[in-house]
């Protein structure tokens, strides 16, 4: 299974060593963008307070990493890799996930998920952590659920993908991220099979598709071209 995570190029090259690892970031659910993240409804009757702080207690053990089912997302692209200069990672997620983590894509709804006095309060905490409005649905989030609050990150898989942005594969950090990529590949003891792409527009609507990356006509990048095939035989 693979999955992909947008993001800008300052956070990918501050966490490079991280990433080469297979690793990432987890977070709170109380740091993501979405203000009414992992809220819920009920009836003041049919909740005691002590079931409703349960169930926030049980959000709070939990760390998160979020990701899309997809790098072909035009807007994902505009919103979080600063304006299409970012990346987007392809992860190959390994199973069994650690540490009891679970990986599941969200649901949307019309409306914020009711609680239920029924049904188990750890599993409900778990249910509101993946659901979400229908006005983020083209995100097709996926999210890694991990019951480790103190850890920041965590082995995913391994890397096998690095897409480079529209704007960042033509303008002139390409060469200085690329070189960065090369020689922290070339340096990991962590070597993988890793491909690097070039994000591109569609030409009939706004989707992103991708391919090999390349610098044609630029004879000064002739030797990162040459670190490229001695790591991909390398590996």
């Amino acid at each position: 299974m693979k999955v992909y995570k947008y993001m800008t190029c300052d956070i990918f090259m501050g966490h490079l060593e991280t990433h080469l690892r297979g690793e990432v970031h987890l977070s709170s659910w109380r740091d993501f963008n979405d203000p009414m993240e992992g809220y819920f409804s009920y009836i003041a009757n049919s909740a005691p307070k002590y079931i409703v702080n349960a169930i926030v207690g049980n959000k709070e053990r939990y760390r998160i990493s979020c990701f899309s089912k997809s790098y072909r997302k035009y807007l994902l692209w505009s919103h979080y890799t600063n304006g299409h200069k970012g990346v987007c990672l392809e992860f190959d997620v390994k199973k069994p996930l650690p540490d009891n983590c679970i990986l599941e894509p969200i649901t949307y709804t019309k409306t914020l998920p009711c609680f239920d006095r029924d049904q188990d309060v750890e599993e409900q905490a778990r249910r509101f952590l993946l659901t979400k409005t229908l006005q983020w649905k083209q995100e097709k989030e996926i999210r890694l659920l991990c019951p480790t609050p103190q850890v920041d990150n965590i082995v995913l898989g391994r890397l096998s993908g690095i897409i480079f942005g529209v704007k960042l594969a033509e303008g002139d950090m390409a060469d200085q991220t690329l070189q960065h990529i090369m020689e922290a590949i070339q340096d990991s003891s962590h070597h993988q099979t890793l491909t690097l792409y070039q994000a591109e527009i569609e030409a009939d609507h706004p989707n992103i598709s991708r391919r090999i990356y390349e610098r044609m006509g630029n004879k000064k990048n002739s030797a990162h071209q040459k670190l490229q095939e001695n790591i991909v035989a390398m590996l």
